[in-house]
């Protein structure tokens, strides 16, 4: 595949990031009824961020701002008659070249700091650092050992929020030659309380491609959906999602991971962050989980085992 093709593929990713932070453009099911649930405190919270709309007043003045901001200034300069001079025409491109590219850094910085040139054929290793190579990609080392055009990553977590809500799950993140792959996660939350036990469920499942890459780094970003399943019902939205993979030396892994869009009415927004050890294809980590939908969020640390094969 040419330069051209995996150009068009960053740019089409590019536009979601935005679109995502911007609220309300990724919400879906408009016409979920609001439910009052019975159960425990935290879950209730976090099933209902997903179900609420924002009150009428904050969009009705969302709105008056939007229309006094486009009154104020000029965008037709060839209607008559017209105020705008040559001056704030070329501060307009230039604010506009300037959006573009902060939109796109995450995406040409790390190619260019890896000095990705789109041309190398890549093949993976059996595991990261298998037969002492110095990461996790097989590209300009000389390599006499196995390799293949794939690789998985599998893992198992667990997250303490406090003592009375725990959260467990697991995430896949398949890879291949061709930069295209899946990551799909799924949480298990469960929370005790006087009433007795509560539960729900979450992921994701998104479509990824690796925009850049390295013999130690490698990055992704992609787009899917997001839900929520509990007693009351099931919530989906939009999902973008950004990561990294870095493996700086052996034994050593560190990884990050942003999911921003949607669950029903509410917005969502996801990091983790975790550093780990690879003891052979196996990889223990622990780090830091930070979940938001809405107004609520669960953060705390995180530690699990992951299976690189």
């Amino acid at each position: 595949m040419g330069r051209d093709f995996y150009r068009w593929i960053l740019f089409a990713l590019s536009l979601p990031g935005c679109a995502a932070t911007s609220g309300g453009t990724l919400t879906a099911k408009a016409d979920l009824p609001i439910v009052t649930r019975a159960e425990s405190e935290h879950l209730s919270e976090l099933g209902s961020a997903a179900r609420e709309s924002k009150p009428k007043k904050e969009k009705h003045e969302k709105r008056e701002r939007h229309e006094r901001h486009s009154g104020s200034s000029c965008t037709r300069c060839n209607a008559s008659p017209c105020t705008c001079d040559s001056s704030s025409s070329l501060f307009g491109d230039l604010s506009g070249q300037a959006f573009l590219a902060a939109l796109s850094a995450p995406f040409t910085v790390p190619i260019a700091v890896l000095g990705d040139q789109y041309e190398s054929d890549t093949r993976f290793p059996t595991y990261p650092y298998a037969d002492d190579l110095p990461g996790s990609l097989v590209l300009t080392t000389p390599h006499e050992g196995s390799t293949k055009d794939w690789a998985a990553n599998l893992q198992f977590f667990a997250i303490p929020e406090t003592s009375d809500l725990n959260r467990y799950g697991g995430r896949l993140v398949l890879d291949s030659a061709s930069r295209l792959g899946i990551d799909t996660e799924s949480n298990y939350w469960m929370e005790s309380s006087s009433a007795g036990a509560d539960h729900l469920w979450t992921g994701d499942a998104n479509l990824i491609f690796r925009f850049a890459q390295s013999e130690h780094t490698q990055m992704r970003a992609g787009l899917g959906v997001n839900w929520l399943s509990d007693r009351v019902g099931t919530n989906a939205g939009m999902n973008f999602t950004y990561g990294l993979d870095w493996f700086p030396r052996k034994p050593w892994t560190i990884s990050t991971v942003f999911d921003v869009g949607s669950i029903g009415r509410g917005t969502l927004f996801h990091n983790r962050t975790t550093a780990g050890v690879m003891l052979g294809p196996v990889e223990a980590f622990a780090g830091y989980d930070y979940f938001q939908i809405g107004s609520t969020n669960f953060h705390g640390p995180v530690a699990g085992l992951g299976f690189r094969f």
